[in-house]
């Protein structure tokens, strides 16, 4: 009676082993069309993975040759990689605010472009200069850094992105300047392929230099320095090439 209960038993604990053995593998499946299910040891993202083979042996295998990897913890997509390495990226923004607290608001336009390098599949860093066109008579030209981050690898994925730097002189004639002063600009958008559309917060800071002719009280000039933050909600879209 008893042996004919422990057959079953070992039967159990054998298919309840199986299947937990099952639940930890990951699908691999290869850039040449083949696949493989094996538990994954190490895993070093862009590099390689270390799996476990059924006689107990480990094997090594690079990222280079796995297009996707299936689990039920994560799910990596080769083709959604992107590699490191310099990008341009051009972009154009409408911005909608006012130039000052009191004054009337304003819609301007700017056409850019930046030239980066991407460390990782995440993080993007370069150099971009946008000259800006209002309804007034500033338009400031911001060089700034750029920096971009997709927050996953996917198709179409978030990302964060902060511009840091300074405004160009803009205006200059015999009675009216413009001096520039420092540029920022967080914003969040969405990313599908080489097209992304984010909207932001931009700060600008500025000074303006006013000379005005008053001959009739004995005054040759009279000087109005004004400093200005302007400030600008920005919907932005951007091309990568």
């Amino acid at each position: 009676m008893i042996k004919e209960l422990i057959f079953p038993f070992l039967l159990l604990l054998t298919s309840l082993a199986y299947a937990q053995d099952e639940s930890l593998k990951s699908k691999i499946k290869f850039k040449d069309g083949s696949e493989l299910h094996a538990v994954i040891k190490e895993d070093v993202p862009t590099q390689h993975v270390i799996i476990m083979l059924p006689n107990n042996e480990e094997s090594t295998i690079n990222y280079d040759n796995i297009l996707t990897i299936k689990h039920k913890d994560f799910n990596y997509y080769s083709k959604y990689t992107q590699p490191k390495g310099f990008y341009i990226e051009g972009f154009s923004s409408l911005l909608f605010g006012r130039e000052t607290e009191n004054s009337d608001s304003r819609i301007g336009l700017s056409i850019g472009v930046s030239a980066n390098y991407r460390l990782n599949s995440y993080l993007s860093a370069g150099i971009g200069i946008e000259p800006t066109a209002f309804n007034s008579s500033n338009t400031p030209i911001p060089i700034y850094a750029h920096l971009k981050s997709n927050l996953m690898e996917r198709k179409t994925a978030p990302v964060f992105i902060f511009d840091l730097g300074w405004l160009l002189p803009s205006t200059k004639t015999d009675i009216f300047s413009t001096q520039g002063g420092w540029f920022a600009r967080p914003a969040l958008g969405i990313q599908t392929k080489k097209f992304t559309l984010s909207m932001g917060y931009q700060l600008q800071k500025i000074t303006t230099t006013h000379q005005n002719r008053r001959w009739w009280w004995g005054a040759e000039n009279l000087v109005i320095v004004e400093e200005r933050l302007m400030r600008n909600i920005t919907l932005m879209t951007s091309f990568r090439f």
